[in-house]
């Protein structure tokens, strides 16, 4: 599997990937013509869309993973004093345009998700579309909070 190194606003990052197409489930390049699919992994599952990829009837498209910063086989400098949503999605846009992918289906999970909205904002042109499941919220609401409080206290 391939990487590709950036530089943002935090750092280096040398990204473990994976592009998986039509002809091979572990390609080297895109294949010209086919819809790609981006895929923005759950927090600490950076696998979770592999096993996938190796299905020949399944991939029908062009599929992109990546590890996330601190994630599988991905390096990066030191952990930087600021490191939020956006400064994430600097990381993913600097990885597309260092892949030069042409746009995307978005596909994510869990914190995935926030990483995937925060990139569609800052490059809504990159974007075809977004497929999130399980997104996970910013902020917990207060009477969730405080129900899970009281139920486990």
């Amino acid at each position: 599997m391939p990487f590709i190194d950036i530089v943002s606003s935090t750092g280096r990052v040398r990204f473990h990937y994976t592009i998986s197409s039509p002809l091979c489930a572990n390609a080297e390049v895109i294949e010209p013509g086919l819809p790609i699919l981006l895929f923005f992994h759950a927090l600490a599952y950076h696998t979770i869309f592999h096993s996938q990829f190796s299905d020949p009837i399944l991939r029908r498209f062009n599929l992109v993973t990546f590890d996330l910063r601190w994630h599988g086989d991905t390096e990066s400098d030191a952990v930087p004093t600021k490191y939020g949503q956006e400064e994430a999605a600097e990381d993913v846009i600097a990885f597309i345009t260092a892949l030069q992918l042409p746009p995307c289906h978005f596909v994510a999970l869990d914190l995935g998700s926030i990483i995937a909205l925060q990139t569609a904002v800052m490059i809504p042109d990159q974007v075809l579309s977004l497929f999130i499941m399980s997104h996970t919220c910013l902020e917990e609401v207060s009477l969730v909070s405080t129900s899970v409080f009281n139920a486990i206290t």
